[in-house]
């Protein structure tokens, strides 16, 4: 994270007795004026817009960030790429990283009502508490980005096809979501599939999490895998192929799906579900710029997935830009500090301020 940034933890949803929170992280007040104003210049210039007005604007963009986990752990705090928020907060961001739904029992239909729920949040409480909490800073609603890491990826596709109004730019990280209806989610595995990692072979580790109550809402988890069962609990869906029947709720779907040729399985999804595909949104014409960055040696999700949805988008006129950085696996920037730790990440920021001008 940037140096001397403040957080401020609110919860922007209740359902029954569970607390949905988000963290508001804040660009330091001493250096954020003229010193965040000249570095969103050089910045816009980087990307190939550069602004006449340097005046201090204190109404701050937004950076809406969906933490990773395979939609099934994770939390708020956890595997945050620090690069892209020191990036974003130097920028003059405010970074907003919120807690979601996880799946199993409850299904992504309730994970989009968060990432509805979130927006509209923003939009309309955002700035009374930060007053209220005597900020020297208010957010800018109508210049909100997203981004998001793996499964969070998912969720920021989600955010620039399901919510209104669209956010203005999208960062995607190693996404998933960008093509559900390829065979890595729904075509059962017999030989090891990621990292080398033996197949799991008994599945009474996740009875904690399959025989839960239909009522239980788990909203975050532990990032410690020797601890939390839900961190393999994606890797068993991909396993077993019923990743999908667990996304949707429609069980069976998977096999359904395995029978068909590719031309076909979008007519399978149940129309109740297409919300949940980013690919089967019924125009991508008003698909925000997106920034896509992906390693070709991911085996986790695929890189394939974010060429398709890429070439999706462009298709219909929306301005992509797609970095591919040559072997590189899943979650390879975790570790990172700054974004020169790798070639192609210095972009991200700059091209999302380009589109928020």
């Amino acid at each position: 994270m940037a140096q001397h940034a403040t957080i401020e933890t609110y919860v922007y949803k209740t359902v029954g007795d569970v607390s949905l929170t988000v963290d508001v992280h804040l660009p330091d007040i001493t250096k954020y004026g003229v010193v965040a104003a000249l570095s969103r210049q050089i910045m816009l210039q980087a990307a190939g817009k550069a602004s006449s007005n340097a005046t201090p604007d204190h109404s701050l963009p937004v950076l809406v960030f969906w933490h990773g986990g395979g939609l099934v752990g994770g939390n708020r705090e956890g595997w945050l790429p620090r690069w892209l928020f020191k990036d974003a907060l130097d920028a003059g961001f405010a970074v907003i990283s919120p807690d979601y739904t996880l799946l199993t029992p409850r299904t992504a239909h309730d994970t989009l009502e968060d990432v509805k729920d979130l927006f509209s949040w923003i939009q309309d409480k955002l700035n009374p508490l930060l007053a209220g909490a005597g900020s020297q800073h208010l957010i800018n609603t109508s210049k909100v980005a997203v981004s998001g890491a793996s499964a969070g990826g998912y969720l920021a596709y989600l955010s620039a096809t399901q919510v209104l109004p669209r956010p203005k730019a999208l960062a995607s990280i190693y996404a998933m979501g960008g093509d559900y209806l390829t065979e890595h989610y729904f075509k059962p595995k017999t030989a090891p599939f990621s990292n080398n990692q033996p197949l799991i072979e008994d599945s009474s580790i996740f009875n904690s999490i399959t025989n839960a109550p239909p009522s239980t809402r788990i909203v975050r988890t532990g990032v410690d895998h020797e601890k939390e069962p839900r961190l393999r609990y994606f890797s068993w869906l991909l396993q077993e192929g019923t990743f999908l029947d667990v996304l949707t709720g429609e069980p069976g779907l998977s096999k359904q799906l395995l029978t068909l040729p590719a031309e076909e399985r979008q007519a399978a999804i149940p129309t109740i579900s297409a919300d949940l595909f980013p690919q089967l949104a019924p125009s991508t014409s008003d698909f925000p710029p997106m920034i896509s960055v992906h390693g070709t040696g991911d085996e986790a999700v695929l890189v394939e997935e974010s060429r398709a949805f890429a070439e999706q988008v462009r298709k219909v006129g929306v301005d992509v830009e797609l970095i591919e950085l040559e072997g590189a696996n899943h979650a390879f920037d975790l570790g990172y500090k700054s974004s020169k730790e790798h070639a192609g990440l210095e972009k991200v920021v700059p091209f999302l301020l380009k589109h928020l001008q």
